[in-house]
């Protein structure tokens, strides 16, 4: 059965990631898990998600041979804060899904294929706090709001965390990890894409 559900999230740029776990802990915050993962990403042969901002993905789980696989719709290539539905289903075979994928216009998206990524999962109160590292371009925290409705409120007490976590405006990263991994991809010519699976 999928999920389906509303995030309220504002992704901030860490400069130091151990400075910062040491902040979350004297708040409070348990660490729920440090997983990586592997999440491959897709668009529509009719329809780039560049253009459109839109995601889809399977994410693998290092060690793990299912899988889940998320969709979230259009929203805006810039932005300081993020309200957006999320549907999300577990998946027990990705690699039979991704070659469905494959004969119904669904394909890999271009430059950023694949993103890895470390996760330490923190929760706080009702507050996800997601810590993620990533290759070239380093740690970003995801906080979060999960519930069943666009709420002002959701937004409010984000940003309040924002402040209690002892962040400003300017570390507020207003582009999806992707966007700036696609930056970097096209800086390096890596303009080849191969499927993933």
């Amino acid at each position: 059965m999928h999920k389906k559900q509303f995030e309220t999230e504002m992704r901030i740029r860490v400069k130091d990631a151990e400075s910062l776990k040491r902040r979350l802990e004297s708040m409070g915050a348990k660490l729920a898990s440090v997983k990586r993962y592997s999440d491959y990403q897709f668009t529509l042969e009719s329809r780039n998600f560049w253009d459109s901002v839109e995601a889809l993905r399977i994410r693998i789980v290092d060690g793990s041979k299912d899988g889940t696989l998320t969709y979230k719709p259009s929203g805006k290539k810039r932005q300081k804060y993020m309200q957006v539905r999320e549907y999300e289903t577990h998946i027990d075979n990705p690699e039979a899904v991704m070659g469905m994928f494959g004969f119904l216009g669904i394909k890999p998206l271009e430059y950023v294929p694949l993103i890895r990524k470390t996760r330490y999962k923190y929760k706080l109160g009702d507050f996800n706090m997601d810590l993620d590292r990533y290759p070239k371009v380093g740690y970003f925290l995801d906080i979060e709001l999960v519930s069943q409705k666009k709420s002002r409120k959701d937004v409010e007490r984000v940003k309040e965390m924002v402040k209690r976590l002892g962040f400003t405006e300017k570390d507020i990263q207003p582009t999806s990890v992707g966007f700036l991994l696609r930056e970097l991809a096209i800086k390096a010519n890596s303009g080849t894409v191969k499927r993933p699976g």
